[in-house]
């Protein structure tokens, strides 16, 4: 995993967060995929799993509650089904019970909007690592 950049899928209907996350995220040696409904998100994502190599698979998903055509809890639903990609939900919803279901359905944590970048961004580092844990682990057995 150190030899490229986790590719991180962000998923949101609002262009302005996408762009502001998408930024942060390469300003921090991120590599990022936007998508702004549901659709284009389940499509991006099954574009990147058919990739051949690791480095242009998604390594986290950064997904919206609130998105047209197919909701983010659906998302969850349907990528944890095929996939355990890391997934951290970014949403206004911020209910418990929006939480509980979104952790339920598979998500890894769960941000809150409006939301701090820099707590974002630790988030994102801590689930990575303990994602990848195992794949640094061979890599430097490797070495």
């Amino acid at each position: 995993m150190s030899d490229h950049p986790y590719r991180i899928l962000i998923a949101d209907d609002d262009e302005d967060i996408v762009d502001f996350v998408s930024t942060y995220l390469v300003d921090e040696s991120y590599e990022t995929v936007c998508a702004y409904d549901g659709e284009e998100t389940l499509q991006r994502f099954a574009e990147a799993e058919r990739a051949n190599s690791a480095a242009d698979r998604i390594h986290l998903v950064l997904l919206d509650v609130a998105m047209p055509r197919v909701d983010g809890f659906e998302i969850c639903r349907r990528i944890r089904k095929a996939s355990s990609v890391p997934i951290i939900m970014l949403t206004a919803r911020a209910e418990d019970v929006d939480k509980i279901v979104g952790l339920e359905l598979g998500a890894d944590d769960y941000v809150c909007k409006p939301f701090n970048p820099r707590e974002l961004l630790a988030r994102v580092r801590a689930v990575l690592r303990r994602s990848y844990a195992q794949d640094s682990a061979a890599d430097a057995d490797a070495d």
